[in-house]
C-alpha cells in the first residue's frame, strides 16, 4: 500500500492509497517527566515549558544541535527521528512531500533518517505542485504556502502541457507563530491599557491566550474577540476589535514580497488564517483559492512515477487542469440565479443579499468565491461561473424571461 507524508512543520499530514489517515499535527517536540512527547501534546505547552519545548526541528532539518533541554535528543535530526517514529507508519512505500527550497543536501539528510526510522521512501514531490495540479491557472503564476516560522513562495510556469516549479523563496518571520505573537501583543497592549493587567507577564496566562488565539485559525474571517485569563480566582476578560488585529496581520506580512506576481494561488493552510486572503487580495490581480481536498489523489498520482530503486525528486508534471479563464470575462447573457443541488435561487434570495447586488450581479462582500478565486467587491458574476459562498457551492445561469 502506498502513501504519502507531507513535511511541514505546521501541519505535518499524511494519507494512505486507501484515505486511512497517517498523522495531521503540529511539529513540536516537548521534554515532560524525561519523555519527549510530539504534537499538540507538546504545543500546548509551549508557553508554559519553553526550555524543554522544540518546534524548529523539522525546518531546520541539520544535524546543528537544538536549543534548551531536550534529553537525549541533542539535535534536530534526533527530534525529526523521534517524532517520525512515533508516528508508526507501518505503510511501505511511502512518498514525502516537501517544499521547494528544500536543499537536496536536505533530502540527504531526511532519507537517511527516515530509513533509520522503519520507513521506506520511493522518492520525494513538491508541495506546490501537487498542491496546483488540478487547478485552472494561467502560464506563469506563484503558490504561497505557510509554515510555522516562514513562508514560501512557489514560482509555476505552465509549458507544453507541463507544469513546473521553477523557483522557491521563502520569507522568514511571516509564519503562524509570527500571526500569533502578534495578535498575542495586540492583545496583551489592550488588557494593559484597560486594567493594567499584563496576560504575558507569567507563563500560564500566556498560554491561555496563545492557545485561545490559536483556535482562531481556521475561521473564515476575523471578527470582534474576547480573550479571558483567570489569574488566581480573577478572571479577566478583554474584547479586541478587528480592525486592530486585521492591522497587525497587514504589518506582519508588509514584508512580503509580491510585486512581481499576478496571479497568487494560496493552499489551504493560507486560507485558514483569518483577514489574510482580503490582504493578499489587495496586492494581486488574481487570487486563487486552491482546494485541499484533491492533494491526497495528486500525490499519489505523482507518486506512481517514482520508484525506490531510483531516488528522485519530481518538481514537474503533465498538466491535468482546464484551460485558465481569467475571472471577470463578462457573457453577454446576464446571471439572475445560482444553481444548486437542481434547485435555481435567484439573486435576491436571503442567502444572497448580502453578498450579490441582485440588480447588476455584482459582488458586494469579500466573502465570496468565484471559480476558486477570492472575488473583489464590484465584480460582475458572469454566466457560467463556479460560485463559493457560506460553504455552499453553486453555478451561475440565466434564466430567460426572469430578472431578480
Amino acid at each position: 500500500m502506498s502513501a504519502w507524508l507531507e513535511i511541514n512543520d505546521w501541519q505535518l499530514s499524511g494519507r494512505t492509497a486507501n484515505d486511512e489517515v497517517l498523522c495531521n499535527d503540529i511539529a513540536a517536540a516537548l521534554l515532560r517527566s524525561n519523555e519527549l512527547v510530539f504534537g499538540q501534546a507538546a504545543w500546548q505547552n509551549s508557553r508554559t515549558h519553553p526550555l524543554n519545548f522544540n518546534a524548529r526541528y523539522l525546518s531546520n532539518l541539520s544535524p546543528d544541535p537544538v536549543s534548551g533541554d531536550l534529553g537525549t535528543a541533542k539535535n534536530s535530526a534526533d527530534l525529526i527521528y523521534h517524532h517520525l517514529r512515533g508516528l508508526d507508519i507501518k505503510a511501505a512505500p511511502i512518498t514525502l512531500a516537501v517544499a521547494g527550497h528544500v536543499s537536496n543536501q536536505q533530502l540527504g539528510l531526511l532519507l537517511g533518517i527516515c530509513q533509520e526510522a522503519g520507513l521506506q521512501v520511493n522518492g520525494f514531490v513538491d508541495i506546490a505542485l501537487a498542491h496546483c495540479l488540478t487547478t485552472p491557472l494561467p502560464e506563469q503564476f506563484h503558490v504561497l504556502d505557510l509554515e510555522l516560522y516562514r513562508s514560501s513562495l512557489s514560482h509555476m510556469q505552465i509549458e507544453n502541457d507541463l507544469l513546473k516549479m521553477q523557483q522557491c523563496t521563502t520569507t522568514d518571520g511571516i509564519g503562524v507563530v509570527s500571526i500569533i505573537d502578534g495578535w498575542m501583543n495586540v492583545v496583551a497592549d489592550e488588557f494593559i491599557q484597560q486594567s493594567r493587567f499584563d496576560p504575558l507577564h507569567t507563563g500560564a496566562s500566556e498560554q491561555q491566550v496563545f492557545d485561545q488565539i490559536y483556535q482562531w485559525l481556521g475561521t473564515r474571517e476575523l471578527a470582534h474577540c474576547r480573550i479571558s485569563v483567570h489569574n488566581g480566582d480573577t478572571q479577566r476578560d478583554q474584547e479586541v476589535s478587528k480592525r486592530t488585529l486585521q492591522d497587525k496581520l497587514a504589518q506582519r506580512f508588509a514584508a512580503l514580497d509580491l510585486s512581481q506576481v499576478s496571479t497568487l494561488a494560496v493552499t489551504a493552510r493560507v486560507q485558514q488564517i483569518p483577514g489574510l486572503m482580503e490582504i493578499l487580495q489587495k496586492q494581486v490581480r488574481h487570487l486563487v483559492a486552491l482546494k485541499g481536498d484533491d492533494v491526497s489523489d495528486n500525490y499519489l498520482s505523482l507518486a506512481s512515477n517514482l520508484d525506490n530503486s531510483n531516488i528522485r525528486r519530481i518538481d514537474t508534471a503533465a498538466l491535468v487542469a482546464q484551460k485558465w479563464a481569467s475571472p471577470g470575462d463578462i457573457t453577454t447573457a446576464q446571471t439572475s440565479h445560482l444553481l444548486s443541488d437542481h434547485t435555481a435561487l435567484p439573486l435576491n434570495d436571503k442567502a444572497f443579499v448580502d453578498h450579490i447586488n441582485c440588480d447588476q450581479a455584482q459582488i458586494r462582500s469579500s466573502q465570496v468565491y468565484v471559480n476558486g478565486e477570492l472575488a473583489r467587491v464590484g465584480h460582475v458574476i458572469a454566466v457560467g461561473d463556479r460560485i463559493e459562498l457560506d460553504g455552499q457551492k453553486y453555478l451561475a445561469i440565466e434564466v430567460r424571461g426572469h430578472r431578480g
